[in-house]
């Protein structure tokens, strides 16, 4: 590792494009997050995301959200480089579809943490994550969506995502035939249906059918989101038609046990 680890800053941009994927495939392995935390690698990844070459930065996305599986890297991350944050909100605005699936998945990974959520969302990261909803690239949906569910399990940036029309857009990726965009599509409504408004708004674009239909998905983990998204929008719902049917029997009450004032001629 410690050999690869030193081609990242090779004057070839190539030599280093190669390396950092080797580190990216390398990251998936445990103990090799591990031991590139241990070597300060998590550091070379930050730099590496400010390199002029898209393949280098998608490269080092990669790896840094696969050392943040491990729940000391995600420390180190948290600790040592909230202030370098501010590089992933820039890159989510890359022209690169690459860079912006990488990135999005490092976003995952450091939402897990409320001090690094906070930190992104100051800077801009919801928004910006919004804006990469009209995307067609199935793994920017994949991991946009996973992004978005990680983010939204804080009940403001939950209410934040329906306040800046993130939550329409999410609706459509149901329609397409990716299993991994529609699973993790139905993480973030989960999440997303949790506020009462957002709720209302899935209800009202018909989010329902298409939720409903997901329930008979041979994928568990699908039905499970599914099934949460509508547990909440029917609670919304029911609590909704509850209150104006209370509403209605009060009105009517008033008006039935209300004094009828005479009025005087003249």
């Amino acid at each position: 590792l410690s050999a690869i680890v030193s081609l990242t800053e090779h004057p070839n941009d190539a030599v280093v494009g190669q390396a950092v994927g080797a580190l990216a495939e390398c990251a998936q392995d445990s103990s090799c997050r591990c031991k590139l935390s241990e070597m300060g690698a998590i550091r070379q990844m930050f730099a590496l995301m400010r390199y002029a070459n898209y393949q280098v930065q998608a490269n080092a996305a990669w790896a840094l959200s696969r050392c943040a599986e491990e729940a000391d890297c995600l420390d180190v991350i948290n600790r040592d480089f909230l202030g370098g944050l501010h590089i992933l909100v820039s890159l989510l605005y890359s022209p690169s579809k690459e860079v912006q699936a990488g990135i999005c998945a490092v976003v995952a990974r450091c939402a897990e943490k409320s001090e690094a959520l906070s930190v992104l969302a100051e800077q801009g990261t919801l928004e910006a994550l919004v804006c990469l909803t009209s995307a067609k690239d199935l793994a920017v949906r994949t991991q946009l969506a996973n992004a978005i569910a990680m983010c939204a399990r804080n009940s403001a940036h939950c209410k934040m995502f329906g306040i800046v029309n993130g939550v329409v857009p999410l609706v459509k990726f149901l329609q397409c035939d990716s299993l991994d965009v529609i699973r993790a599509t139905c993480c973030a409504l989960h999440q997303l249906a949790k506020n009462e408004e957002n709720s209302k708004v899935l209800h009202q674009v018909n989010a329902v059918p298409l939720l409903i239909e997901l329930l008979g998905s041979d994928d568990e983990v699908l039905q499970d989101e599914a099934a949460f998204a509508l547990s909440h929008i029917r609670r919304f719902f029911l609590a909704q038609s509850t209150e104006a049917e209370a509403g209605g029997m009060r009105a009517n009450g008033e008006a039935a046990f209300s004094p009828r004032i005479p009025t005087v001629n003249g």
